[in-house]
C-alpha cells in the first residue's frame, strides 16, 4: 500500500523525524550537504558562493563525486543565448582536447560562473547576417571596412569568445574583434540525457561500492519489492532500472540504500507524487543509516546531483539546463 509522505517543508527536522534516527549525528549533515548544491544554482541567492563551491568540491574530491561536479551547462558543446539569435553557438575543441583542460577546483568555478571567465566558441551564421552586422557596426563605431570580413561563403563558421562578466555575457569574434554581441539573458544548453551520463553514474557507484561500504556489516538480503517511485522522473527511470538489471554488480547494502534515499531526494524536489510507503522508507533508512552511515550520506549528494542535472537548471550561475 502506497503512502503519501507528510506534506511538510524539507527541513532538517523533517528528514529527522524520516528517519527514525535523529539522535544520529550524520543526520543532521545531510540537509547542509544538499543545500550547498542548492546555493550554487541561479535561481538561489548566497552570501559566499565560494565557501559553498569549496565545501562541496572537497566533499566531492574525497568521495569519488568529482564526476558528476563536471555536469554543467558551459561544458556541454552547443549554446543558445535566444532562439531567435542569428548566431548558432558551438563549443570550440583545442587540438581535438577540452578547451577548458582537467577540471581543476579553479577551471570549475569559472565554469560554474563563480569568477569572470572565457569559453572560445564557434558561431554559425548566415553571411548575409553577418555582412549586415559589420557594416552597421561599422557605421555605429566610425571603423573602416574591411570586405574581406564579410564576403565569404552563405554559411559562415566564425571563431569567437564568450565572456562572462560575472553579470552578463558578451561573444567577441576574432575575425573583427571591434565586434561585440552582449547577451542580456544566459544562454541554454541541451541537458545530457541518461545515455550521455551513464558510464560516469556507474564508474561513481562502483566507486562508492568498494569504498564506502562497510563490508563488517552484518548480511542483508535483497528483496525487491513494487517501487512506484522509479517513475516520478521519467528521465531518471533507465538509471533505476539499470540498478535493478545490475544488482548482482552491487552490495546489497548500497541497493538497500538507493532504494530508500532516493524517495526522500524526490520529496525534496517535489517530484514523489505520493509514491512511497512512509513507514517502510523510514524502516529501510535506520537500519541503513546504522549500517552504512557513510554510503547514505554520499547516496544523498549522488542523487542531488544527478537531479540537479536532469530536473534543475544544473550547477552554475551562468548557464542554465534545458530540455
Amino acid at each position: 500500500m502506497e503512502t503519501q509522505l507528510i506534506n511538510h517543508p524539507f527541513t532538517q527536522s523533517w528528514i529527522q523525524a524520516l528517519t527514525l534516527a535523529a539522535e544520529n549525528p550524520l543526520v543532521r549533515t545531510i540537509k547542509p550537504k544538499m543545500d550547498l548544491i542548492h546555493s550554487l544554482s541561479k535561481s538561489q541567492t548566497d552570501a559566499d558562493r565560494q565557501v559553498s563551491a569549496q565545501t562541496l568540491w572537497d566533499f566531492a574530491a574525497a568521495q569519488g563525486l568529482v564526476e558528476l561536479l563536471q555536469i554543467l551547462p558551459t561544458l556541454e558543446a552547443n549554446w543558445v543565448f535566444d532562439t531567435d539569435d542569428k548566431f548558432l553557438y558551438r563549443r570550440a575543441e583545442v587540438d581535438g582536447h577540452e578547451p577548458l583542460g582537467p577540471l581543476t577546483f579553479e577551471r570549475w568555478k569559472q565554469a560554474m560562473g563563480l569568477e569572470a571567465s572565457q569559453f572560445p566558441l564557434v558561431a554559425e551564421v548566415y553571411c548575409g547576417d553577418w555582412t549586415s552586422l559589420v557594416r552597421s557596426e561599422a557605421v555605429r563605431l566610425q571603423k573602416r571596412l574591411n570586405t574581406s570580413a564579410v564576403l565569404q561563403t552563405s554559411t559562415m563558421q566564425l571563431p569567437c569568445t564568450a565572456r562572462w562578466d560575472t553579470k552578463q555575457w558578451s561573444v567577441q569574434f576574432d575575425q573583427v574583434d571591434w565586434i561585440m554581441v552582449a547577451y542580456d539573458d544566459l544562454p541554454v544548453m541541451r541537458r545530457p540525457d541518461f545515455a550521455q551520463l551513464e558510464e560516469r553514474l556507474m564508474w561513481s557507484l562502483a566507486n562508492a561500492n568498494d569504498a564506502l561500504v562497510v563490508k563488517k556489516a552484518a548480511a542483508c538480503s535483497y528483496r525487491p519489492r513494487d517501487q512506484a517511485w522509479y517513475d516520478c522522473v521519467h528521465s531518471l527511470r533507465p538509471l533505476h532500472s539499470m540498478m535493478q538489471d545490475n544488482h548482482s554488480a552491487f552490495s546489497t547494502w548500497l541497493l538497500r540504500t538507493w532504494n530508500c534515499v532516493w524517495p526522500i531526494v524526490y520529496r525534496e524536489q517535489n517530484q514523489l507524487r505520493e509514491k512511497a510507503d512512509i513507514d517502510w522508507v523510514r524502516t529501510e533508512f535506520r537500519d541503513c543509516l546504522a549500517a552504512q552511515p557513510k554510503l547514505c550520506v554520499w547516496m544523498f549528494v549522488f542523487a542531488k546531483l544527478v537531479c540537479q542535472s536532469q530536473i534543475g537548471t544544473g550547477l552554475g550561475i551562468c548557464a542554465d539546463f534545458g530540455d
